[in-house]
């Protein structure tokens, strides 16, 4: 194996699994350098609020060879549930449902008392004990002055970092995580003189803190971001920055500027109260629209939206304020996708064709007004895209109700189909028309006495029109 030119060994390890380069680079030194490339070229380093986590990211940045390599940096930033109390835990752990078949009850028993048997006496104090080390360390994270520079002193060594990544997830404490806790040397000895109504406010304070922080840290490291994705941004870290400190407008300016990629899954925090419009959705929406408005070398976007306050999308499509949000990031845009908006046809129209460049183009889930569904794939058509997909449940008030749209994974929850689904469908089809021209699939309403229920007729499993009176015969 030593004589094997290097060229050949490393094209033998990309058809090994992580593990098996892993044991390789034991074998020798020249092994271990070219299972190095392989193992932590362009990886992502996932960082959680806890200083141990913090440690080893610092270590990283220390490696000469590896800190390098390092091409995202993911913070993820866990909001505990607010009543989640050692009963209610513990009926997540033990489900309560019985398979059907006899063997898999009988495997369902077994594996039921060795969980039972886990749940020792002094469990649940370990586990309000480690939720409060929880929010003990994401309180460090969030208010430690040394945080921020730490960060920035460790990203500025890492060269080839160009991405971003911040999540808030739902924390979810295992057995396991419990049984390491128990091992280290860290646990959690002081006091927790929080109220515990005042709780809920504190871990989300924290969890803005954390973002804000590493957002700080890479504005001030210099580092120079291409891609940032934000996963279950909470929409509040939007709406406060511009009323705030006048530092963290200039560091997320500071950011936006550079993008070229830029995927934002906004959200909220879990039972939160509602946002009024003028200091909730309105404010988001003016926020992202001056945010977007720095990324002058912005190619690939993404946008999706709470479900359930699509209404707030409206202020950011609409073409009012153009002057003040002159949409300078459209006209170089290559690739668009929104999820979960609302808009009238002409501000959709409008923005589909100030897109002069673009050459993919992605929606889903919408609710359009003033307009109908075949106006909008006409107008497709006359942007000359290499790539489409209109799909999920799109409600148009100009057509009667409701279109669907479905891949061969969405389809089964529709409540019209329960058939197989056909590839070479209506939605290939339209698809198609889009892309390449032909002979338009879909009629107009009007062309045909039956009216709308052409519409009804054509459907099939990937695309469908949902008459107004379907759901009263159900």
């Amino acid at each position: 194996m030593d004589r094997l030119p290097l060229e050949l060994i490393s094209y033998v390890l990309t058809f090994l699994s992580a593990k098996c380069v892993k044991s390789l680079r034991l074998a020798c030194k020249s092994f271990a350098e070219i299972g190095e490339s392989h193992l932590f070229k362009g990886f992502e380093f996932r960082l959680y609020p806890q200083q141990s986590r913090l440690a080893q990211l610092r270590d990283l940045s220390l490696h000469p060879t590896i800190a390098p390599r390092l091409r995202c940096l993911c913070y993820e930033s866990e909001i505990q549930p607010e009543f989640a109390h050692y009963e209610y835990w513990k009926s997540f752990i033990l489900p309560k449902v019985l398979p059907s078949d006899d063997k898999s009850q009988e495997d369902y028993h077994q594996s039921q008392k060795v969980l039972a048997a886990q749940f020792t006496g002094d469990l649940k104090k370990q586990y309000e004990e480690y939720r409060l080390w929880l929010d003990y360390q994401a309180g460090i994270m969030a208010h430690s002055p040394e945080v921020p520079s730490t960060f920035a002193s460790m990203l500025s060594k890492c060269h080839a970092m160009t991405s971003i990544k911040i999540v808030m997830s739902r924390s979810e404490i295992s057995l396991n995580d419990l049984a390491k806790y128990a091992l280290v040397d860290h646990r959690y000895i002081g006091t927790d003189n929080v109220r515990p109504i005042d709780r809920p406010d504190r871990r989300r304070r924290n969890c803005l803190a954390h973002f804000m922080s590493l957002l700080k840290a890479v504005y001030s490291s210099g580092r120079i971001i291409s891609e940032l994705i934000a996963i279950d941004l909470p929409k509040v870290i939007l709406s406060e920055i511009l009323s705030t400190t006048m530092s963290a407008a200039d560091i997320m300016h500071g950011l936006f500027f550079p993008l070229q990629q830029l995927d934002l899954k906004i959200s909220e925090f879990r039972r939160s109260d509602w946002m009024g419009y003028f200091r909730g959705r309105y404010d988001v929406a003016m926020t992202l629209r001056k945010l977007l408005d720095e990324a002058n070398g912005l190619q690939r976007l993404s946008l999706s939206f709470p479900g359930h306050e699509e209404e707030f999308t409206s202020e950011l499509l609409e073409r009012t304020n153009l002057d003040r949000f002159p949409r300078r990031w459209l006209p170089g845009l290559k690739r668009l996708s929104l999820s979960n908006f609302l808009a009238t046809w002409p501000d959709l129209k409008h923005l589909l064709e100030d897109a002069m460049s673009l050459k993919s183009l992605t929606l889903r889930e919408a609710k359009l007004h003033d307009g109908s569904m075949i106006d909008l794939l006409m107008t497709l058509r006359g942007l000359k895209l290499e790539d489409v997909c209109i799909d999920g449940r799109w409600v148009v008030d100009e057509d009667g109700d409701e279109w669907h749209s479905h891949d061969e994974n969405g389809f089964s929850g529709c409540e019209i189909y329960n058939g197989p689904y056909d590839f070479r469908c209506l939605r290939h089809e339209i698809e198609s028309y889009i892309i390449k021209g032909g002979e338009f699939p879909l009629p107009k309403m009007l062309e045909h006495s039956c009216g709308d229920r052409i519409w009804y007729v054509l459907g099939d499993t990937s695309w469908h029109w949902l008459p107004p009176d379907y759901r009263q015969t159900l």
